[in-house]
């Protein structure tokens, strides 16, 4: 047989080999996450407040915008108004008008002086009265100024330029008003004005040259609402790129509205260049505080010196729990629900188990480096949710005794979110270095995981497998803290060899995890049993029927039951399934 024939004759029973033996390997679709479901998150990088920031928190929260009623900067100006009307005219109306009134329904009534369509409202029945004519005034063009459209306008337009004449004669008017207005409405007027030119645009040089004007004698340095968002305005109009960041820093500083606006339009290389010119301690941690949010990896190297600069930094608790989970996402979440991130490198083959392993080194190492960073900075400036956040890094780390001792020093607190974070902290030392076999650690599991249902409504509708959507729910992130923690507890009942309660934590946790759990078309389906598929033993079905039927259960095995049961013969179905 010639040698080319020798190859093709293998080649042809390899060929034959790859179609006749059978394969293991099956090609499928995984499952379909959003950003926080395939992310193991149980610190709330809010506990303090998101201060306006909920754009830069490490969640897909990013997507979604505040309610405007719950909008801290709207309550803001009803509460300035408030005290300029002397308590006379309650928030809850002066927000009605202000927020809730479309600039026409206000305006009609203001020219026909006809009030009835806003009967009973506090805030009207002030700025009717004669001697306050002066601010019913100012409403009117503040209403006038609010149906203002000419930004993005349709460049086919013709009537666009004649807009702008009609926005600028507002502006002027508003300008106008200035001189004769109380200091109260001046600072609103001038507001108002530089808002309107800057809306007419750039290109307006004498507009702009007043815009600056204004600004500088009437809203800088004050500390009003409107001073705050017409930062925005004065910043947009510099001439020295350092000086459109300093404003920009300020506005974000001071306003929770204009944050979103301030974050998107600063570049790192902004801060870089104001930070070289700037000597001011605040300004500098300001500019440190933005590129933390701007960092999507490990941004110690500016927490550092916000911590240095501000140690009492509202943005502080904010960053540290940023960057808490992150450190959940590299290190807790594999560990836990089994998912590896993959990433393409130059050649477009994906990382290899190697180079995780290398990552994780690297991670936990970063993680001993925050808590040493955060240990020191408690020493001097400890509060509450720094505290938490220690505790829950020493849990990252696996250090539960370490996170007892501090456990055991924290009060019980008034604050919700203080508590929920110190109760998670609690059932994840207890599952970890407790006897949860006994009846009275699991009876203090139940007590703690109550208390966290009680204190938390939205964790009850997570539970609901049946029901719950996690799309439809804005605050999925902190929604589904307790399945998490069933989870825990499920991986630590399962090592202890307690198989029914696993399973049932497991179950009820309903959490997406790097294992195969069926998808479900009815209220009961593959999912109810599939863990039990996988590891349960004719006795645990056993126990899992017993309980079922148990009529006098312990505070304790309802945390473990299930909102809707699948019925005896699926479970029996499953056991006879053991034999084979």
């Amino acid at each position: 047989m010639s040698l080319q024939l020798k190859r093709y004759t293998r080649c042809i029973s390899a060929l034959s080999l790859v179609l006749l033996l059978p394969w293991n390997i099956i090609l499928c679709c995984g499952p379909s996450l959003s950003n926080d479901e395939d992310r193991f998150l149980l610190f709330n990088d809010a506990i303090d407040g998101n201060f306006g920031i909920k754009l830069s928190t490490y969640s897909e929260a990013l997507f979604y915008i505040d309610e405007a009623e719950n909008h801290p900067d709207f309550k803001r100006n009803c509460s300035e108004w408030k005290k300029y009307t002397n308590n006379k005219a309650s928030e809850k109306d002066i927000y009605v008008v202000q927020y809730q009134t479309p600039p026409q329904l206000f305006l009609d009534a203001y020219t026909l002086n006809n009030w009835q369509g806003f009967k009973g409202n506090s805030f009207i029945q002030w700025l009717a009265l004669k001697q306050n004519r002066t601010a019913l005034d100012y409403m009117a063009l503040a209403k006038q100024a609010e149906a203002v459209d000419i930004l993005n306008a349709d460049p086919w337009d013709t009537t666009v330029e004649r807009k702008k004449q009609a926005v600028m004669m507002l502006a002027n008017l508003n300008y106008k008003r200035i001189a004769n207005a109380p200091v109260y409405l001046q600072q609103r007027y001038a507001f108002q004005a530089i808002k309107l030119w800057y809306y007419v645009g750039a290109d307006e040089t004498p507009a702009m040259q007043k815009l600056q004007q204004v600004y500088l004698k009437h809203l800088e340095g004050n500390n009003t609402i409107v001073a705050a968002w017409a930062k925005i305005y004065f910043a947009m109009v510099q001439k020295d790129p350092t000086q459109t960041t300093l404003y920009l820093l300020k506005a974000f500083d001071e306003s929770e509205e204009k944050k979103q606006f301030s974050f998107l339009r600063i570049e790192k290389n902004d801060l870089s260049a104001l930070e070289k010119v700037t000597k001011n301690a605040y300004t500098k941690s300001l500019i440190h505080t933005m590129s933390a949010i701007k960092t999507n990896g490990r941004a110690l190297e500016h927490i550092k010196p916000v911590a240095t600069l501000t140690p009492e930094s509202k943005f502080l608790p904010i960053l540290i729990g940023r960057e808490i989970n992150k450190l959940e996402t590299w290190l807790s979440t594999p560990r836990i629900l089994g998912f590896y991130d993959n990433y393409w490198d130059e050649k477009y083959n994906y990382k290899t188990t190697a180079q995780h392993q290398i990552l994780e080194k690297k991670d936990a190492a970063y993680l001993n480096q925050f808590i040493e960073f955060l240990i020191a900075h408690n020493k001097k400036h400890s509060r509450p949710a720094l505290q938490l956040a220690l505790v829950h890094l020493y849990n990252i780390q696996q250090n539960y005794a370490a996170a007892r001792r501090l456990l055991d020093q924290l009060p019980v607190y008034c604050n919700k979110h203080y508590e929920t974070q110190k109760l998670i902290e609690q059932v994840i030392v207890t599952a970890h270095i407790e006897d949860i076999g006994k009846e009275t650690v699991k009876e203090k599991l139940a007590i703690n995981m109550n208390r966290l249902l009680r204190l938390n409504p939205s964790f009850k509708k997570r539970l609901n497998k049946e029901t719950y959507q996690s799309w439809e729910d804005e605050n999925a992130e902190r929604s589904d803290d307790i399945s998490e923690l069933l989870l825990i507890l499920s991986r630590a009942y399962k090592k202890k060899g307690d198989l029914l309660t696993s399973g049932l934590l497991y179950t009820k946790a309903n959490i997406t995890t790097n294992a195969y759990d069926g998808w479900q078309e009815t209220d009961i389906g593959y999912d109810h049993i599939a863990w039990y598929d996988r590891f349960a033993k004719p006795s645990t079905i056993d126990g899992l029927l017993a309980l079922k039927h148990t009529i006098n259960k312990t505070a304790f095995e309802k945390l473990l039951s299930p909102s809707l049961w699948a019925k005896d013969d699926m479970y029996k179905d499953l056991k006879r399934n053991y034999v084979f």
